[in-house]
C-alpha cells in the first residue's frame, strides 16, 4: 500500500466513530489489567484475548472490499487504531508504577497478539466469501476458545503467565484448522438454505455452523454444569453470555435491511441459549436453583431487547451499522467479564 493510499484510508476511518471507540475500548482494558489485575493468571490472559478480539472487531467492522485497494489494507490500518491505543495506555501504566512491569507487559502482548491475530482472521474469513456478519462473529468465537484455553490452563497450580498465554495460542490454532477443514469439505457440510434459518440467524454459511455448535455447546453445558455438577452453573452463565456477544451482536447490528425486517437475531439467540435453562428450572433440586435459572434467563430475554433497541435506535438517529456494532460490543465485553470475574 502507498503512503498516498494510506492517507485516504485514514482520512475516511477518522470519521467513523467505531474507530475511536475502538481506541478507547483498547485503553481501558489495558488500564483495567495494568492497574486492577485478575489475580488468576488464566483469568489474566483470557481476559486480555477477549479485549483484543472485541476491540478489533469493534475497529475493523466491515471494511469496503475492493474499494481503494485491497481489504488487508482497510483491515490493518483499522487495526491500528486499538494497537496504538495500547501501546500508549501500557507506557502510560508502566510509568506510572501501578502495577508489576512483567504482569503489565504480558497483558499488553497478548492483547496486542490478539488484534493482529483477529485482523487475519478477519481477512481470511472475507477472501474465503464469508458475509460481514460472519467474518465478525468467527474471530470473536476463535477468541472464546482461547480464552477457555487459557482459563483450564490456569487452573492448574503454579502455572504462570506464558504458559496460559501458550494454551490460548493452541486453542486458537485448533480452532482456526479446524475452521479451515470444514471450508475444504463445506460442499458436504452445508446447511440447506432456507428463508426461515435466514430470517433467524442474519448470517451466512459460517453463522449458521456457528448456530449448531452454539446448540451442542448449550446442551453438553446444561449436562454438566446444570445438572451433574449444579455448583458450576456459572460456567454456563458465561458460555451463554459469550456466544451471545459473539454471535448475536453481529448478527443484530449488522445484518442487512430485509435480514433485520424479517427476523431478529438476538432474539433467536437468546431463546437457542436460554431453551437450557428453561429445562434446568423445571428440574432444579431446590426453588433457590430453579429461581437462579429463571433469573438468567430473564437476563438473556432483557439483553436481546436491549440489543434490539439500541441498534434500532442508533440506525434511526443516522449511525452506521459499523457504529452500531462497535456500541453493542463495547457494551458486551464488561458484561462478560463481569460474570467471568463477579
Amino acid at each position: 500500500m502507498t503512503p498516498g493510499l494510506a492517507c485516504v484510508h485514514l482520512r475516511i476511518d477518522r470519521r467513523r466513530p467505531a474507530s475511536w471507540l475502538a481506541a478507547a475500548t483498547a485503553a481501558a482494558a489495558v488500564a483495567w489489567l495494568v492497574i486492577r489485575p485478575p489475580p488468576e493468571a488464566g483469568l489474566r490472559v483470557a481476559a486480555a484475548v477477549m479485549a483484543g478480539a472485541v476491540v478489533a472487531v469493534m475497529a475493523i467492522g466491515d471494511p469496503p472490499r475492493g474499494l481503494y485497494g485491497p481489504v488487508r489494507g482497510w483491515v490493518w490500518l483499522r487495526a491500528a487504531w486499538p494497537l496504538a491505543a495500547v501501546v500508549v495506555a501500557t507506557g502510560v501504566g508502566v510509568a506510572a508504577g501501578n502495577s508489576a512491569e512483567r504482569e503489565a507487559l504480558v497483558s499488553a502482548a497478548v492483547l496486542c497478539i490478539t488484534v493482529a491475530a483477529t485482523a487475519e482472521a478477519c481477512i481470511a474469513s472475507m477472501r474465503g466469501g464469508a458475509t460481514p456478519v460472519d467474518a465478525a462473529s468467527l474471530p470473536l468465537v476463535a477468541a472464546g476458545c482461547a480464552a477457555a484455553a487459557a482459563v483450564t490452563a490456569g487452573m492448574t497450580r503454579g502455572v504462570g503467565d506464558a504458559p496460559c498465554a501458550a494454551a490460548a495460542l493452541v486453542g486458537w490454532l485448533v480452532w482456526c484448522g479446524a475452521l479451515a477443514v470444514w471450508r475444504q469439505q463445506r460442499a458436504a457440510l452445508l446447511w440447506p438454505d432456507s428463508p426461515a434459518a435466514v430470517g433467524l440467524f442474519a448470517s451466512g454459511h459460517e453463522g449458521r455452523l456457528l448456530a449448531g455448535i452454539a446448540m451442542t455447546t448449550a446442551l453438553a453445558g446444561m449436562v454438566s454444569w446444570l445438572f451433574l455438577v449444579s455448583d458450576a452453573a456459572g460456567w454456563y452463565r458465561l458460555l451463554a453470555a459469550a456466544w451471545f456477544a459473539a454471535a448475536a451482536v453481529p448478527q443484530t447490528t449488522l445484518a442487512a435491511a430485509e435480514v433485520e425486517r424479517r427476523g431478529r437475531p438476538a432474539a433467536a439467540w437468546a431463546t437457542l441459549l436460554g431453551w437450557p435453562l428453561v429445562v434446568a428450572a423445571g428440574l432444579a433440586p431446590s426453588p433457590a436453583a430453579a429461581v437462579e435459572r429463571v433469573v438468567f434467563l430473564g437476563g438473556l430475554a432483557a439483553a436481546a431487547v436491549f440489543l434490539t433497541l439500541l441498534t434500532a435506535g442508533l440506525r434511526r438517529v443516522g449511525a452506521s451499522r459499523e457504529t452500531a456494532l462497535a456500541v453493542a460490543l463495547a457494551a458486551a465485553l464488561p458484561a462478560v467479564v463481569g460474570i467471568c470475574l463477579p
